[in-house]
């Protein structure tokens, strides 16, 4: 039993430094990007944001597997039902919201590129951050 429990923690742990260890690539390419100039932050900001993409994914995929939540998605996976619908319409609002925020910065201070990879990546943050709580509320929610 100390055996599972002890490698059940190190896996906890691994997959946590390994994020972790991920988040801080992209302090690093931030650090050495801000030497640069606005463009080099831009790709950082890019990069991270797919990192975060992939995260978010990840947590689709989790709650679409997750029994908990078949009768809310009308079914398990992640390819069908209201968990897809709820994907695609973030993605897509995504998109549209920051190519909106864009435009509407122009003239302003940043390029392009660094305004819609900032609003890509503070979108995706918020978002990680509201899947992430949706398994938690269903697991702490007394029966």
């Amino acid at each position: 039993m100390r055996k599972k429990i002890a490698a059940a923690t190190a896996l906890f742990l691994l997959c946590g430094m390994t994020e972790v260890r991920a988040a801080g690539n992209y302090e690093y390419c931030m650090r050495d990007a801000s030497k640069v100039g606005e463009e080099a932050i831009a790709e950082c900001m890019k990069e991270e944001s797919k990192r975060v993409e992939q995260l978010i994914y990840k947590e689709y995929e989790n709650i679409a597997a997750d029994p908990l939540f078949a009768s809310w998605n009308a079914g398990t996976g992640m390819f069908r039902g209201r968990l897809k619908n709820l994907y695609e319409n973030w993605y897509k609002y995504r998109q549209e919201y920051c190519s909106l925020y864009t435009y509407s910065m122009e003239g302003y201070l940043g390029s392009t590129n660094y305004n819609t990879q900032r609003c890509l990546l503070e979108l995706a943050r918020k978002h990680w951050d509201y899947m992430k709580a949706l398994r938690q509320n269903k697991i702490s929610t007394p029966d």
